[in-house]
């Protein structure tokens, strides 16, 4: 077939193009770990025109993969190799006044001195790591180790490599994890090694982790819950002889601790046993059902009627709400652990209206110290959420929060979220706002 001349054209100029691109079979992953490759990839560029083998040696990606490609062949130990490297050296230093101010070229120059003296390629990694495990090694320099601790995973592994190696000094390397752990303890410290100890490998860990003493630490356990909810080996775990400190942790109110040991323990059915004995005892619930403390004869004639039609609603739970008087109610939204309560009886689909409503009254007349509260703020927001909360009601409560004045963070992030501003500015606006985020209100 006839080649049209404007086609003939275009290949002519492709193949003009390719003569000074030559493009070899090897691909780059096996040239740069074969020395032989790697001679016959730097042959073909040696036979370029010394123009555009300066634009390679000035340019990013090409000179770097020169620049890999150089340091596969170390050590050098055929002419040919070294007769490479000195056309290469020479074309640099025709070119000197601009390879030494070339950030690309910059990299080569160093490239070729240390392929010439026999010398590998050094990562910044592993010089970053070597100057850590030196500070962590010595301990009069022990602060600077805070400030190399921002490390990317491959630093990390790169750390955990050369304390491998360093293991036939157990006394220094001893020293080394006891600062480790010292890092543990610190405020900011603690947050690095949080995301850090996620990438760590857990028998370089087994010396790091004591359990009984980080998990006392208001800093330090924040990073021993990441670790033990991620942990696999069995072994590790018996080390740390953890089970028996549950209690321990509960009685203390390190809950996060108990639930990473509850998630480790989840993995591994030898050790649930043991902590569910563990649990139990805690609770004081050695059985789970004993029939001659409740059986079905016993249960209330009312609570069978709710069961059968279906309407229990939670109400044997919450029953005893009914009997508090509403200053023990404040005084519950106000504590730590009484306004989880009174959120989830609030949030609850089940409980009837009437116990909501009686709650609710118990803060008519004082929302200020309430919304002000750090855990009767919660409280409040529960109530605003609430289903019995719709338009019409939450008007008539932002009527009585307007002249309440109040300095606390909380009470301005709560006037934040019901929107005061706007309130104040314009009342049908905020009404169709409002709409809008109620969900099934009847307005």
């Amino acid at each position: 077939l006839e080649v049209p001349l404007s086609e003939r054209m275009v290949l002519d100029k492709c193949a003009e193009e390719c003569v000074y691109n030559i493009d070899l079979p090897w691909p780059l992953s096996y040239s740069c770990s074969s020395a032989y490759g790697a001679e016959l990839f730097l042959s073909a560029l040696a036979r370029l025109k010394h123009k555009r083998l300066l634009e390679l040696l000035f340019s990013g990606t090409s000179s770097r993969t020169i620049e890999t490609l150089f340091y596969a062949l170390v050590p050098i130990k055929e002419s040919t190799t070294l007769e490479l490297l000195e056309k290469f050296s020479d074309l640099l230093c025709d070119n000197w006044n601009d390879a030494v101010t070339c950030q690309f070229s910059a990299f080569l120059i160093r490239c070729f001195a240390r392929v010439a003296a026999r010398r590998p390629k050094v990562f910044i990694l592993e010089r970053r790591c070597l100057l850590l495990l030196q500070s962590l090694l010595n301990s009069s320099r022990s602060s600077r180790c805070s400030r190399l601790f921002i490390l990317t995973r491959a630093a990390l592994s790169s750390l955990l490599s050369l304390l491998s190696r360093s293991m036939n000094r157990p006394l220094r390397m001893q020293r080394a994890f006891a600062d480790l752990r010292q890092l543990w303890l610190g405020k900011n410290s603690s947050r690095v090694w949080e995301k850090l100890v996620l990438t760590c490998r857990e028998e370089t860990l087994q010396s790091l982790w004591e359990v009984a003493e980080l998990a006392a630490h208001p800093c330090a356990n924040f990073p021993l819950q990441k670790f033990m909810a991620c942990v696999k080996s069995l072994e590790l775990v018996r080390v740390s002889s953890s089970t028996p400190l549950i209690q321990k942790f509960l009685s203390s109110d390190r809950w996060g601790v108990a639930q990473a040991l509850l998630r480790c323990a989840a993995r591994h059915e030898e050790l649930q046993e043991p902590l569910l004995k563990e649990l139990r005892q805690y609770f004081r619930a050695s059985k789970c059902f004993s029939p001659r403390r409740r059986s079905a004869n016993h249960i209330p004639r009312g609570i069978r009627r709710d069961i059968r039609d279906k309407t229990l609603s939670m109400r044997p739970r919450f029953r005893i709400l009914l009997r508090i008087c509403n200053v023990s109610v404040h005084f519950q939204a106000k504590n730590r652990c009484g306004s989880h309560v009174l959120q989830s009886a609030f949030r609850s689909n089940t409980l009837s209206e009437d116990l909501k409503e009686k709650l609710i009254k118990a803060f008519e007349d004082d929302w200020g110290s309430l919304i002000s509260d750090v855990y009767g703020s919660h409280v409040f927001e529960s109530i605003w959420e609430c289903s019995l909360f719709n338009v019409k009601r939450r008007q008539e409560l932002m009527k009585k929060l307007v002249p309440i004045r109040s300095d606390s963070k909380f009470w301005k992030f709560a006037m934040l979220r019901c929107d005061m501003y706007l309130f104040r500015k314009d009342r049908k606006a905020w009404v169709e706002k409002m709409k809008k985020s109620v969900k099934g209100a009847k307005h």
